[in-house]
């Protein structure tokens, strides 16, 4: 309903009020009779078309149509023409100079007489032009959101997607949009993963605090593990009100799984899978930090397979790393799951106790690890026998930190090994004291080495099938210490090996004794044999070459055939190929093999046959015990009449008295050395006793 006031109303001036309003609006007006005659234009309609009033008288309808088809595109040429029906309507026309017009029209009746029909156009150029602009940038913002390789989303209030971009598709494996949009996490993510993000996103909403780069792990529904790098922001609306989420994520799968992946090899032994040495220090920290909290005590077994070695070099190195496995198999199975285990080295292993309220709890593990052992392997489809020796410390009684527990352990260990393995042994601080003495032992022994603290003595050996000469000699080292006194080769000869002093200390001797045997010789024209005892580690160090030795005697005159070089038993366990080959040299250098205290250790016949030996030493325990023990008597003179079938000569050690001396003369034995017949004497003292025999002789 139009409104006017009374007094202009009837007036002319509301007519040109009116007219000149009309005239200066924005928008292009024009009003058509029902015979499509143009009955009023406002200025901004005149302008629109470019028409002039003498255009608009009626006769010209036709032709004021053509020049408006004439200016706007095909399209909207028909449209134009179908407004003229009248109807009301909205039709958008486009001109050829990319001008666009939405055309408004509207037909009513003046008076309920006349029909008319009401035009108005409004431009809507600008407006086009601003969405056309709006929807190119868009498009932009689409095409560089889906070369991103992050993973965009826009979600609702309600948590469902609104949005997403390309590479949320693809690492979801989605095949389209319309398998997201409008719909929530729960269609990706296994319930416990879709609610925490549910939750969530239901706190951003609630509060505006974003979540930033939040490191995730999730699982989907097909079962897929995956991480990301997931941040989460508020989305505001035009009234500045929080309606939805926009976010971000990185997928970071490949990145964790290297991580894990360099992590897993930095901490667990490639072989069995089992923590290694610094993933054990780690677990030791924990359980130490559990100890303080709650004061129980922790067990550390240190765990070493006895005879390793053998089996790998006998069966492979394949056969090892099998063994190993199946090792570390039944380790797991006897440890509680609070207890932890790792492969140190080689064939050691080590299982950290926490939780022990005493020693007994302690015993428990250990025979549980020792039972492990009993029933045997089967390796390369061999059964094998394989021991192990454990040595055990107890924290915080034995140490409040890994290195000193572990180095208790490790004395213990050793302690075990020493007596023969198979077995195990608690730290003690007496095993503490003797490992220092050992050290400290080893310290002065470095100086023994440099300041010529060393002597040698020769121990007579004589021909029990003659009038009992003095025909051969064994090399006796001698240590006088400045401090200590003498020192028993019993104590200082282990700890050279475990130094390598024993390399150096092995040269000096062999040299100081064929000099001091060229001396004798040259003394009192006898052929003596010399045996020196060579430790397998010296045969093993670089640079050992048998022909020096040859190269020295040859020197001093001695002939090869008077040097007896001796051995242990156990160096036949270790079949080193450089420690043979160097045993080969020697007897093809004429120098005879002597191997020493047989019958106790590991020898047994198939060494004999296998390996080249000259002489056999029969041990002092089979002397010393044989009237007591018949069967050690029996067992003596068996190993006599066997040398003898093989061409072997026997040396018997440690005679002491007559009887013995008789007995295994008339058992056959060639040779016998121990105090009955002569103590070990110095070089000199060896010369002056020679020269004594010879002169009663003469």
């Amino acid at each position: 309903m139009s409104f006017a006031l009374k007094q202009y109303s009837d007036n002319p001036i509301y007519t040109r009020l009116l007219q000149t309003a009309l005239s200066r609006l924005p928008l292009a007006l024009c009003i058509y009779d029902a015979d499509t005659n143009l009955v009023y234009a406002n200025d901004t309609y005149m302008e629109l078309w470019g028409f002039e009033e003498r255009d608009l008288a009626q006769e010209l309808n036709s032709q004021r149509l053509t020049r408006q088809l004439e200016k706007v595109t095909t399209e909207s040429s028909q449209a134009l023409v179908e407004v003229l029906s009248g109807y009301d309507d909205c039709t958008r026309i486009e001109f050829r100079d990319g001008r666009i017009f939405d055309l408004f029209t509207l037909k009513f009746r003046l008076e309920g007489k006349k029909d008319f029909n009401l035009r108005i156009w409004r431009d809507q150029s600008q407006q086009a032009w601003q969405l056309e602009q709006v929807t190119e940038q868009l498009g932009m913002f689409k095409t560089l959101t889906n070369l991103l390789p992050d993973q965009l989303f826009f979600k609702d209030a309600n948590q469902c997607y609104m949005e997403v971009n390309e590479s949320f598709l693809v690492h979801h494996g989605l095949e389209g949009m319309d398998a997201i949009l409008g719909l929530n996490d729960s269609t990706l993510l296994l319930p416990e993963y879709w609610k925490r993000s549910e939750f969530e996103e239901q706190e951003i909403i609630r509060t505006g605090k974003p979540v930033v780069s939040d490191l995730r792990e999730e699982v989907r529904l097909n079962g897929d593990r995956v991480w990301s790098q997931c941040t989460k922001l508020p989305y505001y609306d035009a009234k500045g009100e929080i309606s939805g989420i926009f976010g971000f994520s990185v997928d970071v799968t490949d990145q964790r799984r290297n991580e894990q992946l360099i992590w897993q090899q930095a901490n667990y032994d490639h072989l069995t899978q089992l923590p290694n040495r610094r993933l054990f220090a780690e677990r030791w920290h924990s359980a130490w930090q559990a100890h303080l909290r709650d004061p129980k005590a922790i067990g550390l077994l240190l765990i070493n397979l006895d005879g390793f070695k053998i089996i790998n070099d006998s069966l492979g190195f394949q056969s090892g790393e099998q063994l190993l496995v199946s090792v570390a198999e039944r380790l797991r199975r006897c440890v509680r799951s609070k207890d932890s285990i790792a492969r140190l080295s080689g064939d050691e292993f080590a299982i950290l106790a926490t939780d022990l309220k005493n020693e007994d709890d302690l015993r428990v593990v250990v025979r549980k690890v020792l039972a492990q052992f009993d029933e045997p392997f089967i390796i390369s489809r061999q059964s094998l026998t394989v021991h192990a020796s454990l040595g055990v410390a107890y924290a915080p009684e034995d140490g409040e930190d890994l290195d000193t527990v572990m180095m208790h352990a490790d004395q213990a260990l050793h302690e075990v090994k020493r007596q023969g393995g198979k077995n195990w042994k608690r730290f003690t601080e007496e095993l503490n004291a003797n490992v220092s003495q050992q050290f400290s032992l080893a310290n002065d022994l470095r100086y023994a080495v440099k300041n010529q603290e060393f002597s040698i003595n020769f121990q007579p050996i004589v021909d029990m099938q003659s009038n009992l000469e003095w025909v051969k000699v064994e090399t006796l080292i001698r240590w006088h210490h400045p401090r200590r006194g003498w020192v028993s080769p019993a104590d200082f000869i282990p700890v050279a090996e475990q130094t390598g002093l024993i390399v150096e200390i092995g040269e000096w001797v062999f040299h100081e004794a064929i000099e001091r045997l060229a001396e004798i010789q040259q003394e009192t024209g006898l052929s003596l044999l010399v045996s020196v005892n060579v430790s397998p580690r010296q045969l093993k160090a670089e640079g050992f070459d048998p022909n020096r030795w040859l190269e020295h005697a040859k020197k001093l005159g001695v002939d090869p055939s008077n040097i007896v070089v001796e051995i242990t038993e156990g160096m036949f366990l270790d079949p080193d190929e450089q420690v043979l080959g160097h045993l080969d040299r020697f007897t093809e250098l004429d120098m005879k093999i002597s191997l020493d205290d047989f019958g106790t250790g590991y020898a047994s016949v198939s060494f004999l046959e296998n390996f080249s030996v000259d002489v056999l030493k029969l041990d002092r325990a089979f002397v010393n015990d044989a009237e007591k023990t018949p069967r050690r008597r029996i067992l003596a003179e068996a190993i006599i009449n066997m040398a003898k079938a093989l061409e072997l000569e026997v040396v018997a050690e440690g005679i002491e008295t007559e009887a013995q001396s008789d007995w295994l003369r008339a058992a056959g034995c060639e040779y016998g050395q121990g105090y009955f017949y002569s103590k070990p004497l110095t070089p000199g003292k060896l010369l002056e006793q020679l020269r004594e025999r010879q002169g009663s002789k003469g």
